[in-house]
This record gives C-alpha cells, sequence and structure tokens, in this order.
C-alpha cells in the first residue's frame, strides 16, 4: 500500500488534517478559533464552525480512499483533483468567509485575528496533492 511516493503525499495530508482536528486555528482576543467552533476564553460561549471541521474529516476520508485504490490510478488521479477542490474550499472558509463575515460580526471589525502555525497545516497539504498527482501520471506514463 505504502509503496509508491504519492502514498506518501497523501499520508501526510491525513496527518496534517487530523492534527487540524484538535488543534486551534487561531486567537483573537479572549476568543480561540477552532475547525469545530469559535469560543470564548470561558469555552461556554461560541458560534459552531461545523463545516471546516466536515470538511476536514472529508478530506482525510478521500486521502485514505486515495491511498487504498492504488490499483486503480485513473480513479486516484481523480479522487486527487476532487481533494485539491475540497482543499481549496476549506482554506477560503478558513480564511476568508469566517474571519470575514463570522469573527468580524462577533466581536468587532477591526479586531486582530492572529493565526497559529496549526493553521499553515492546512495549506500544505496543497502541495502535496499537487506531487501526488503528478507521481500518479507519472506511474500512468
Amino acid at each position: 500500500m505504502i509503496q509508491r511516493i504519492q502514498s506518501i503525499y497523501l499520508l501526510l495530508i491525513v496527518i496534517f488534517y487530523s492534527i487540524m482536528l484538535f488543534l486551534p486555528i487561531a486567537t483573537f482576543g479572549d476568543y480561540t478559533y477552532s475547525v469545530w467552533s469559535i469560543k470564548d476564553s470561558t469555552g461556554l460561549g461560541g458560534i459552531p464552525a461545523y463545516y471546516l471541521g466536515l470538511l476536514s474529516v472529508i478530506i482525510v476520508g478521500v486521502a485514505i480512499s486515495t491511498i487504498l485504490l492504488y490499483k486503480n490510478r485513473p480513479l486516484q488521479n481523480k479522487l486527487c483533483v476532487a481533494m485539491f477542490v475540497l482543499i481549496l474550499v476549506f482554506l477560503s472558509l478558513m480564511f476568508f468567509v469566517y474571519p470575514e463575515f463570522v469573527i468580524s460580526k462577533m466581536v468587532a471589525p477591526e479586531i486582530q485575528i492572529n493565526y497559529t502555525i496549526y493553521s499553515f497545516f492546512g495549506v500544505l497539504p496543497l502541495a502535496f496533492v499537487l506531487l501526488a498527482n503528478k507521481a500518479i501520471q507519472k506511474d500512468e506514463k
């Protein structure tokens, strides 16, 4: 199963998005922003962000499925393209939609959002998908 380089790239996607499920993406003021919710320091109040958590789980599932379908490279190629689109949707929600429309209305429009290093765990797999897709196409040739 882990016999080709694309399997390593896809496994890295699984690891990075699995880590993102449990760690905060950003902090601002007394609030913490994760893929599941936006909570204040007491942990009581907050706004759910289930779309990000659900997308993370879907991306992990598609990456695992792509690893397991190592004998069907055309389908692997299509799943990599689908995963690329899912990651772009995830990143647009994480960096643009939630901060612009949810966080700015919840606290204040001029609030400073401090992204953690874990937020870049969502960006790195974009390169891994492209590298895995390139390796799959190379194997197909």
